[in-house]
């Protein structure tokens, strides 16, 4: 008995198996020609239009793959200058909107948080501000009316 071959399954070898295959069938067949494939009478000319059509199959996808790596690199190429424009762009909008606008969730950044104040900074701040308007008088700030 005669010993099985084993057949290749990688998309290249494949790929040109179908093209000498369709190759044969083109130059040793007439296109009116048959074969017998798997019961049918085939035409040659068929045969190798239906090659073919498996081939584009397989060269389809290596052109793709191709223009897929090649679309990749140069994303990865212009990343650098793509996210220093992005950060720029940013920096404008915050500039143009401030820091704390919520319009700034359309662009989607997010706005800073506008800080609470407590009681203890509220006091120590308004502490200052009397102690310079009255540096900026140069007098003391009139004593509270009493209440009668």
């Amino acid at each position: 008995m005669a010993k099985k071959v084993e057949k290749t399954h990688n998309p290249k070898a494949v790929a040109t198996r179908l093209k000498s295959m369709s190759q044969g069938f083109k130059t040793v067949f007439q296109p009116t020609d048959t074969v017998d494939v798997e019961g049918t009478l085939t035409p040659a000319g068929q045969a190798a239009g239906e090659l073919d059509a498996d081939l584009g199959r397989y060269t389809n996808t290596d052109t793709a793959h191709e223009t897929y790596e090649g679309a990749k690199e140069d994303r990865d190429t212009n990343q650098p200058a793509v996210l220093a424009r992005l950060d720029a762009f940013e920096i404008g909008l915050r500039a143009k909107l401030g820091t704390t606008s919520q319009k700034l969730v359309d662009f989607g950044l997010k706005p800073k948080a506008k800080g609470k104040r407590s009681a203890a900074s509220k006091a120590k701040a308004a502490a200052k501000a009397k102690a310079t308007r009255q540096q900026h008088d140069g007098k003391q700030a009139p004593p509270a009316a009493p209440e009668a």
